[in-house]
Order: C-alpha cells, then sequence, then structure tokens
C-alpha cells in the first residue's frame, strides 16, 4: 500500500479538474490547461474540491496477477504526484533560481528564446529556451526560471547548471540559490 498515493489531493478554487475519455485527466487553471494521462489500473474520483486515486486490484490469485498489483502500487503514489503537480502548476507554478559565482560569470537575454551565457570558457555559449518555459535575468548573476511542468522548469535549470557546475575548491561556477557547496582543501606546502 501506498502512504502516498492515499492522500486526497485538494483542488484550489481557481483550478478546473475534469476527466476525459480513455484514462485522462483535463486540468485548466490561470496559468494554462495541461492533461495527464494514467493506466487503466487506477480509479480515479473527482468530487467538487479532492481527487482521489485508487489502484483496481486484481481478484484471481496467480503470479502474473501479484505481479501486476505489485507494479500497480508501486506507480500508486507516482501517478497521485504527478496529478497534484499538474494542478500545483496550472494555479501557482514551479519556479528554479541559479546564481552565477566567480569573476565573469554572467548570463544575459539576447531575446524572449535565447540566452547568452558567460562562464569562464574562451566563447559564450548561447542557450536555446524551450517554448513552455520562461527565463528572466534578474540580475546578470541572478536567473529565474518558471513555467507550469516541474520536470520541464528542473530540467532546464539542470541544463544551465550543466555548463559549469560549481568547482569544489573556489566554489566557482553556477549553482542553485541555497546550494550548499562542501569546499575542499587546496594543496599545502
Amino acid at each position: 500500500m501506498s502512504h502516498l498515493g492515499k492522500k486526497l489531493i485538494k483542488i484550489p478554487k481557481n483550478v478546473e479538474v475534469s476527466l476525459q475519455p480513455n484514462q485522462v485527466v483535463y486540468i485548466k487553471g490561470p496559468l494554462g490547461s495541461s492533461l495527464l494521462r494514467y493506466t487503466p489500473h487506477f480509479n480515479v474520483e473527482l468530487s467538487t474540491s479532492t481527487i482521489c486515486i485508487t489502484p483496481i486490484m486484481q481478484t484471481s490469485l496467480s503470479s502474473p496477477s501479484i505481479q501486476k498489483s505489485k507494479q500497480v502500487n508501486a506507480l500508486w503514489g507516482m501517478y497521485r504526484t504527478l496529478l497534484a503537480q499538474a494542478i500545483h502548476g496550472q494555479s501557482q507554478g514551479f519556479t528554479k533560481k541559479l546564481e552565477f559565482v566567480g569573476v565573469g560569470y554572467r548570463a544575459f537575454m539576447l531575446d524572449s528564446k535565447h540566452l547568452e551565457i558567460k562562464a569562464g570558457y574562451s566563447q559564450q555559449m548561447i542557450y536555446e529556451i524551450p517554448k513552455d518555459v520562461h527565463v528572466e535575468c534578474l540580475r546578470p548573476t541572478l536567473l529565474l526560471i518558471y513555467g507550469t511542468d516541474k520536470q520541464r522548469v528542473s530540467q532546464v535549470a539542470s541544463n544551465i547548471r550543466a555548463f559549469r557546475k560549481p568547482e569544489p575548491f573556489k566554489g566557482k561556477g553556477i549553482r542553485y540559490v541555497g546550494e550548499y557547496i562542501k569546499l575542499k582543501e587546496g594543496k599545502k606546502k
């Protein structure tokens, strides 16, 4: 049994959720709309302010159904989390902040879909921003990434951070705001 899957999902007042045919949940909020597909092994119950996901258990005792019920229990919490994140994304959205630490480490917006990154290399790198994610330069050393899909926002932040990960001796590089870098001690004579 999934402890997380049993929890009810609260629907905010500004979000509309409806069940579509073919195991599809449609979510519409002030920031946009999204679809979430789920497998036919789950039953989604929708009330006015909550959503409940429950697995449909097999009644036969043969070994393939036991294996299938283990897989369903393993996926139960994941589907509940995906649905909760989709509702949260359409009502409030998700954000990640990146900071550039080091002399000359900067980021600039060329236009709304291209980001220029200076991270200690001989040439600037240009990163193309996906359509469903927005990037803002609050300062040349502080970047705000936001959108409605948590996975996409986190992936864009990870891709930008991968240009120059923080190094362990001085801590220079691109890091998440609030990330702690454990510094190593340098060579001694």
